[in-house]
């Protein structure tokens, strides 16, 4: 809280552009306050003037202005955490978008909160899940038995406070096509924060097989400690293709590459090619951290 005078003499005033400006304008006093926000770096300046033959301000109106400083530290406060907020969700949701991850915020009766771009398209398809007055439903009676019953246990491992965030996952059927969304239900993190009733409760995130998503090289080195050449060839078969399109695409001759994939059954355990689709499927999908 500040006057004009007791920010700027009035002697060195005087030579300043800015006590040209207040002349020229008739400005005779003037106070006001700052507002700093730490976390945003976000500045709130306020200024009140007196114009003409208007009478200097008083100390009964000093007193007045500085009451206004707590309540314009806390909206300052509260607009800097909104925006903050807001950034980290929009953040999130480019970044689950940029992998493909529908994503649903939920209470605790799954009635849908928000749903990123992927998620609004899966719900408005009817693609295994939908919508019922609001509320999320599987397509499913067997899903729909999953899903509430994993749900369930979320909720119950938050009311236990039974560690970090509770996370299950569970597999819902597509509808019209032989595969299955792979679903994790997961709890929101409300760290000294409190919502009420109907408040977000539950995350659902929700992707397709990885036949639908195929695995990087490097995921699979580090899953099944195969080489760098095997990668590239399983990476081709789970995205469908037969061994010798593999091949061709790889570059390299159906012989050099029957001999890969003989090598990647023995470190992974199978020794027909759908096994070994289904068993990378499974286990990518299973790693969702």
């Amino acid at each position: 809280m500040f006057t004009l005078h007791e920010r700027v003499p009035r002697a060195e005033l005087e030579s300043l552009d800015f006590g040209a400006y207040l002349q020229d304008h008739a400005v005779t006093d003037l106070m006001g306050f700052d507002v700093y926000e730490r976390q945003s770096l976000i500045r709130l300046r306020l200024r009140l003037v007196r114009i003409g033959d208007a009478p200097p301000f008083s100390a009964s109106d000093r007193q007045r202005l500085e009451g206004l400083i707590p309540l314009m530290d806390n909206a300052l406060t509260l607009y800097s955490a909104y925006t903050h907020n807001r950034f980290i969700e929009q953040l999130y949701e480019e970044l689950l978008g940029s992998m493909d991850i529908a994503c649903i915020i939920m209470n605790a009766r799954l009635e849908v909160l928000s749903a990123n771009r992927q998620a609004s398209e899966i719900l408005a398809a009817r693609d295994g899940v939908l919508l019922r007055h609001n509320v999320l439903a599987c397509a499913e009676s067997a899903d729909q038995q999953k899903l509430e019953e994993q749900c369930r246990n979320v909720l119950d491992a938050v009311q236990g406070e039974q560690g970090p965030p509770a996370a299950r996952t569970l597999t819902v059927q597509r509808t019209g096509l032989d595969a299955k969304w792979n679903v994790q239900v997961r709890s929101v993190e409300k760290k000294n924060v409190t919502f009420g009733e109907g408040g977000p409760e539950l995350v659902l995130l929700l992707r397709g097989p990885v036949r639908d998503c195929v695995p990087s090289q490097a995921r699979l080195m580090d899953l099944f400690g195969v080489t760098p050449a095997e990668a590239k060839l399983v990476a081709h078969l789970v995205d469908g293709q037969t061994l010798t399109a593999a091949a061709k695409a790889l570059g390299i001759s159906r012989n050099t590459a029957r001999g890969q994939l003989a090598s990647v059954f023995t470190k992974t355990g199978v020794n027909r090619q759908n096994q070994l689709v289904r068993l990378v499927s499974g286990a990518v999908a299973a790693h969702w951290d």
